[in-house]
């Protein structure tokens, strides 16, 4: 222990510092927790009866398209899909931040910046430049338009008492602690036992995680504003899907018959490029019985060569189609 203490005494700077980062660290690890921190779910839901109940079904959706008229509107001089003058969507700290940075190296060519010919229209009076930040592709990416509506759609199932609902929403993704204050905001009388949540992982939507929004993405640097929108809706849509309840005649034809493809053949040979060992939400009911073949080529390079390879793989295998 006296040891210690004289290696703290002598490196007084290092100890300091050493600190510091844990203290950090721990705070850090604090914030990530989110501020539902002793939230929990139970899945285990018990309904009313052993015997299959009838199935009720409802479904619901709302529009989370963003108003861009409510937000600065802007024009790219240079037509690169970028705001290139930084310092009109930074905030206070980030201004001084890109100050040092380029002071030491070049965070960004200020004199070509501005003869980008970027420019916006401080709609708010605030000073700041305030667009819709698009997600995905790169950070620092205003919208100039809205090319399809985006949703969020829900649909809601009760057997023998219990109710679930699932929220879809057209979205790059959204962090739990949001999906936890719209569970909460849901009104109790409606007796849902449980919502869950997802997000198809679509680039070109609003960013909603602050990983692509400004110059210096931050996770505060998003619209709250449509957070918010996005929330409601969620909210509205669950809602209103359980309140439109109804007995439900459904089965595997009928979802068949209702899909956009349903006058396609379901796919016999799903080929995953890249090496990545997912799906990522492709096509999950028309491939449930097709087979898998991953390859470590990435999909620019994907030529015949690979895609004959791909066939002839494919024509090795024994299809069982779930039997055994």
């Amino acid at each position: 222990m006296s040891s210690e203490r004289a290696f703290i005494r002598r490196h007084k700077i290092i100890s300091f510092f050493g600190a510091l980062i844990l203290l950090i660290v721990l705070f850090l690890g604090y914030r990530m927790i989110g501020p539902y921190r002793f939230y929990k779910v139970n899945f285990v839901k018990t309904g009313a009866g052993t015997a299959p109940g009838v199935l009720q079904v409802g479904v619901a959706k709302r529009d989370i398209t963003p108003n861009l008229a409510e937000y600065d509107q802007w024009t790219d001089g240079n037509n690169n899909n970028k705001y290139d003058l930084p310092f009109d969507a930074a905030s206070g700290w980030q201004k001084v931040l890109i100050q040092v940075v380029n002071h030491f190296g070049k965070f960004v060519d200020l004199e070509k910046a501005k003869k980008s010919g970027d420019s916006y229209v401080d709609t708010n009076h605030n000073g700041k430049f305030d667009p819709i930040w698009i997600a995905g592709f790169g950070s620092n990416r205003p919208a100039k338009g809205v090319h399809d509506p985006l949703w969020a759609r829900a649909i809601a199932f009760r057997n023998n008492g219990v109710t679930v609902v699932m929220v879809s929403i057209d979205s790059i993704g959204i962090f739990h602690e949001k999906f936890i204050a719209i569970r909460k905001s849901i009104d109790p009388s409606l007796k849902i036992d449980h919502v869950m949540f997802s997000c198809k992982h679509i680039h070109e939507v609003p960013d909603t995680m602050g990983n692509w929004s400004g110059p210096i993405p931050t996770p505060s640097s998003f619209s709250y504003k449509y957070m918010d929108l996005v929330k409601k809706a969620c909210k509205e849509a669950a809602e209103e899907a359980v309140r439109k309840l109804e007995p439900a005649d459904i089965n595997e034809q009928v979802i068949s018959q209702h899909l956009w493809t349903r006058n396609i053949p379901d796919p016999d040979l799903l080929i995953r490029t890249s090496g990545e060992m997912r799906v990522s939400n492709f096509l999950l009911w028309q491939i449930s019985y097709a087979e898998l073949l991953i390859t470590p080529t990435l999909w620019p390079d994907f030529r015949k060569p690979q895609l004959f390879a791909a066939l002839e793989e494919y024509a090795r295998r024994h299809r069982r189609f779930g039997g055994v």
